[in-house]
């Protein structure tokens, strides 16, 4: 084809043939049968809201100039017109020969340009195409893989989105038939979360290990290996959570991949990785670390006819070895202020998991309810529930746990005492001092206001059978006793044993010394977490106190961390500054507005990346973090790790899951990994390294969440998925 310079000289551009040319090729885009073309050019082109449209890409390249350029040629080179017409006729000829031969793959091999490349550069006018790869990663830096894997392995010519052989092969060897039973429903949730476009029953198989299992496989279709090392189901904070994923080269309709894991819950963490590694061939054309829509309808339902006809390994060959950086990456859900029914909590913790998330915090009573019908007194939930229709039953309290444990989730429950006590002591009103007192914020954090009465034998009755009891329902090795907001007034009238009335610090640690024999008793072993105040606000900094843990939430400081590592006691960082989600929804308060109450939330809405922002150790504690091959360390003092918190004045059932979702994955990246400082993180500058992680959120917002019915927000506008760069 030859080109003219227009306005440079005699040589001036045949603007008319090149209107002919891109006629013909928009005409061979729009009747060529090449699904390839049409697909890619839907799946870059099409968005919601700023995107051209078909018919305006057509009025785009089809719009004729305003000037005759054959008068203009006559003019300058007196051209006869049965010559000109005739040049005319062969260049249009040899230009639709040329079309048909590139777009049906015979001169240049399989078509692979898209009409996205007629568009041209970014004018203010049009939408720009979806981004593409960022120069300065490796091929598989920007996976779309979220938490992203601490490493990452490729040659440089692995094959991207390279289509998956069927049949499937699970083939699993485990050692002990406990770990086979947390592993089967693991495979299970795998399947279904790989190929959600069909009835992955008919065409993926599952198989124990035996001595005549050949270690890889001649047959056609794809063999995942699944090998387990230890028979051990126990879930601890100690537990390996380690696991690597080996994916060969595509040979002949064939593929092998091995994921190995020292225990059970770290192959659960491996399948969750592999589950993102494949994807529906319409959820990754082109690059799916670039295309962020995938489809879907706007609740990320799925549809047969959206699915493309196949699935894809994001990349092959690959390897990956992966681990958690923290052994605590909780999520708490406040059940008191609103009640939250077990299926709900259900797909919570199936959030959890989505996202290697490992503790579930429940906050199971406040001032607002007390909902656990417990054995041994029963008395609690019927006066201090919300309604006899909003309580948890034993029953249900086991339910989730163990649903919690086969998805490698401890659960670690909160009795929060000696504060925020009104609906516990509902049955035994003689426990408590202050209760329901107004106005309520010169007596408690929050209405209806009492705290327990710890000069009160009848207290440590009550404690000890809650103590008694929850040590029967949940069997982690950590448990929760509260210890926030302890309101000075409130107790302004008692006395400790040779301590001055009021004197908060010494009724606190008589307290302690009243409630230390029931914990020996019943949770032994068990390791206590307390909020800040104690020892943050109290001084109580002994080594020997009755807490060994220390969530901090408001005086997340680098001076507090040290003075809790140098008292022995662990840190679990939840600050409201970074890590609260239910912030930033204005005043839930009915005088809010009025005599100068703020219409605020106390605290601000932190956006996704406020809190992927937030370093847990605050850049002070830089003990060498362990490989692959080291033992899992848990510090005995230090940071253990953290949570996002979700308090629920605003929140409840209804809205749970958008409040949660997505943000809390910014959360569980930051737990999992060392952005920043892990292979492939730090590459190019801050605002490129933001990029590629929210280009990373919006896909894991569809492929973890959306598709497995969880109602994740979005984090922007429809057409930034994708043009990330666009939306700064």
């Amino acid at each position: 084809m030859l080109y003219f310079s227009r306005g440079k000289g005699p040589l001036a551009t045949l603007t008319t043939l090149a209107a002919l040319q891109r006629r013909i090729a928009l005409h061979a885009a729009d009747q060529h049968d090449n699904k390839t073309l049409l697909h890619n050019n839907s799946m870059q082109s099409s968005r919601k809201d700023g995107d051209m449209s078909k018919t305006a890409l057509r009025g785009a390249v089809q719009s004729p100039p305003k000037h005759d350029d054959t008068s203009w040629l006559k003019r300058h080179f007196a051209i006869p017109a049965t010559v000109m017409y005739g040049l005319a006729a062969y260049a249009v000829a040899v230009t639709a020969v040329a079309i048909w031969a590139i777009s049906a793959g015979n001169l240049f091999g399989h078509a692979s340009t898209s009409l996205d490349t007629a568009i041209p550069t970014n004018n203010g006018n049009q939408a720009p195409p979806p981004t593409t790869r960022s120069t300065g990663t490796s091929s598989v830096d920007n996976l779309a893989i979220w938490p992203r894997p601490r490493t990452l392995s490729a040659p440089a010519d692995t094959t991207r989105n390279a289509k998956v052989p069927l049949p499937v092969k699970v083939i699993f060897d485990v050692a002990g038939s406990d770990a086979t039973t947390v592993l089967l429903p693991a495979i299970d949730r795998a399947k279904r979360a790989m190929f959600p476009c069909s009835d992955p029953d008919s065409f993926v198989s599952v198989a124990q290990s035996d001595s005549t299992t050949p270690t890889t496989s001649n047959d056609a279709g794809t063999t995942i290996r699944i090998v387990v090392r230890s028979p051990d189901t126990r879930l601890t904070v100690a537990t390996s959570e380690k696991y690597s994923i080996d994916i060969g080269a595509i040979d002949n309709h064939a593929v092998d991949v091995t994921l190995a894991a020292s225990t059970v819950y770290g192959a659960l963490r491996g399948l969750e990785t592999l589950s993102q590694i494949v994807q529906p061939i319409d959820a990754s054309a082109l690059d799916v670390a670039v295309l962020a829509r995938p489809f879907g309808d706007s609740n990320g339902a799925i549809t047969l006819d959206m699915c493309g006809g196949g699935y894809v390994l994001q990349a092959a060959p690959l390897s990956i070895v992966d681990w958690p950086r923290f052994q605590h990456r909780g999520f708490l859900l406040d059940t008191a202020r609103h009640f939250y029914p077990v299926p709900v909590l259900l797909k919570v913790l199936d959030g959890l998991a989505a996202t290697k998330l490992n503790v579930f915090h429940w906050h199971l009573c406040d001032s607002q309810a007390f909902p656990v019908v417990l054995a041994n007194m029963p008395n609690l939930a019927a006066k201090g529930a919300l309604s006899p229709a909003e309580t948890y039953s034993e029953t249900d309290i086991l339910k989730v746990v163990e649903y919690a444990k086969l998805r490698g989730i401890r659960v670690i429950p909160e009795w929060d005492v000696p504060g925020h006590t009104y609906a516990l002591s509902r049955a035994f009103p003689e426990i408590e001092t202050c209760p329901n007192a107004a106005p309520f914020w010169q007596w408690g954090a929050s209405p209806p206001t009492g705290q327990l009465d710890p000069t009160n034998d009848k207290t440590y009755e009550v404690l000890d059978a809650i103590i008694d009891r929850s040590a029967k329902l949940f069997p982690d090795a950590y448990a929760h006793i509260g210890h926030d907001e302890i309101n000075a007034k409130c107790w302004s009238q008692l006395a400790a044993p040779n301590a001055a009335q009021g004197d908060i610090a010494a009724l606190v640690r008589h307290f302690h010394d009243r409630l230390r024999p029931s914990l020996q008793s019943h949770w032994h072993d068990r390791k206590v977490v307390v909020w800040e105040e104690p020892f943050a606000e109290l001084k109580i900094r002994e080594r020997d106190s009755i807490f060994q843990a220390v969530q901090v939430w408001t005086a997340s400081k680098p001076d507090l961390v040290r003075d809790l590592t140098r008292a022995g006691k662990q840190v679990i960082q939840s600050p409201a500054s970074a890590w609260y989600l239910d912030c930033g929804h204005g005043a839930w308060v009915t005088n809010g507005g009025l005599n100068g109450v703020s219409t605020n939330s106390w605290c601000p809405y932190r956006p996704w990346f406020a809190m992927y922002d937030y370093e847990p150790t605050l850049d002070n504690w830089h003990d060498a973090e362990p490989g692959w091959d080291a033992t899992v360390r848990v510090p005995e003092a230090g940071v253990l790790g953290g949570e996002a918190c979700l308090w629920s004045e605003q929140v409840d059932a209804s809205n749970v899951e958008t409040r949660a979702f997505p943000r809390l994955l910014a959360v569980a990246e930051r737990l999992w990994g060392h952005p920043g400082m892990d292979p492939g993180t730090n590459v190019g500058s801050a605002i490129e390294q933001r990029d590629r992680v929210a280009q990373r959120l919006h896909v894991a917002r569809h492929a973890l969440l959306l598709r497995r019915g969880i109602r994740a927000e979005p984090v922007q506008p429809a057409w930034c998925e994708g043009r990330v760069e666009f939306c700064r």
